[in-house]
C-alpha cells in the first residue's frame, strides 16, 4: 500500500461514516415531512429531526452516534476544500466547487454542534428562525440588502444545480457499481433522481424567500428548512404536496446510504 493510499484511508473512512448518517437524518426528514402531511402538525427541519431522534427510545445514544456521523462528514467536507483530494484545483470552477465543500462542512459541523447541545440539555435552536436571524445580520452589514441577495441567488443557483444533476443522472458516475450492486443500477438512478429533485425543490423556496427578505428588506420573510416545508403544506393541496417531497427527501436519505457503500473516491480503482 502506498503512502497516499494511507493519507487517502482516514478520509474514505470520514466520509462513508458521515454519508451514511447524514442519510439517517434525511430519511428522518423525508417520514417526519411525509407524517405532518397525513396528520397535520408542525413541519421539522434538520434541528427539529435532531430533536426527535433525541425524544425517543434511547435517544441520548442514537443522537450520540448521529452526531459523531454528522461531525465526520464536515471532517470529510472540510479536508474536500481544504486537501483538494479530488485535484478540483484553483481555477474558477474549482474553487467554486470547494466553496461549496466548504459551505457543506460548516453546515454539518453546526449540525453536529447542535447535537451536542441537545445532549447537554441546550435547545438546538434553528429552523426558520434560524434563518431569520442569519437574514437580519446580513441585513445589518453594509450593503446588507445586496449581501442577502448574493446569498438568494446562490441558494437558487445550487437548487438549480441539483435540478440538473437529477436530470443528467450525473452522480452515477462517482459510484462504483460492480457485481450485485449493478444490478440494482436504474433503481439506485431513480432514487437519486427523486432525492436530487426533492432538494432542488426545497433549496429554490428557501432562495426564493431569501430574495423576498433582502427585496422588503425584511427578515422574517427568510426560511429555512421546516420554513420550507410549510410553504409547501400551505399550498392548493400541500399535503400532497408535501407528502411527495417528503418521499423525496427520504429517497435522498437512501441515496446517502447508497455512497455510503458504494461511492468511488479517489484512488479508487
Amino acid at each position: 500500500m502506498s503512502a497516499s493510499s494511507v493519507a487517502r484511508h482516514p478520509l474514505e473512512t470520514a466520509g462513508r461514516i458521515g454519508y451514511a448518517f447524514k442519510g439517517v437524518l434525511y430519511l428522518l426528514l423525508g417520514l417526519l415531512a411525509v407524517d405532518t402531511a397525513l396528520d397535520g402538525g408542525s413541519t421539522e427541519g434538520q434541528r427539529g429531526a435532531l430533536q426527535t431522534v433525541a425524544e425517543s427510545s434511547f435517544g441520548s445514544i442514537l443522537l450520540t452516534l448521529l452526531g459523531i456521523g454528522l461531525a465526520a462528514y464536515a471532517a470529510w467536507r472540510l479536508a474536500m476544500a481544504v486537501l483538494d483530494p479530488e485535484q478540483q484545483g484553483t481555477d474558477a470552477h474549482g474553487l467554486v466547487k470547494r466553496a461549496g465543500y466548504l459551505i457543506s462542512a460548516v453546515s454539518y459541523g453546526t449540525l453536529a454542534y447542535a447535537a451536542y447541545r441537545i445532549l447537554q440539555g441546550g435547545s438546538a435552536s434553528g429552523g426558520s428562525g434560524g434563518a431569520e436571524e442569519g437574514a437580519q445580520q446580513a441585513l445589518a452589514l453594509p450593503g446588507g440588502r445586496f449581501v442577502l441577495a448574493a446569498v438568494a441567488l446562490a441558494v437558487l443557483g445550487y437548487g438549480g444545480y441539483e435540478f440538473i444533476r437529477a436530470h443528467k443522472a450525473s452522480f452515477m458516475d462517482n459510484l462504483s457499481l460492480t457485481g450485485e450492486a449493478a444490478k440494482r443500477r436504474d433503481a439506485i438512478r431513480t432514487i437519486g433522481r427523486a432525492g436530487l429533485v426533492a432538494r432542488g425543490v426545497v433549496y429554490g423556496i428557501i432562495g426564493l424567500a431569501l430574495g423576498v427578505a433582502a427585496y422588503r428588506y425584511d427578515p422574517e420573510a427568510a426560511r429555512g428548512l421546516d420554513g420550507a416545508l410549510s410553504t409547501l403544506r400551505d399550498q392548493p393541496y400541500g399535503a400532497v404536496l408535501l407528502a411527495i417531497v417528503g418521499l423525496g427527501l427520504a429517497a435522498y436519505g437512501l441515496y446517502c446510504g447508497v455512497n455510503a457503500r458504494y461511492r468511488r473516491f479517489e484512488g479508487d480503482q
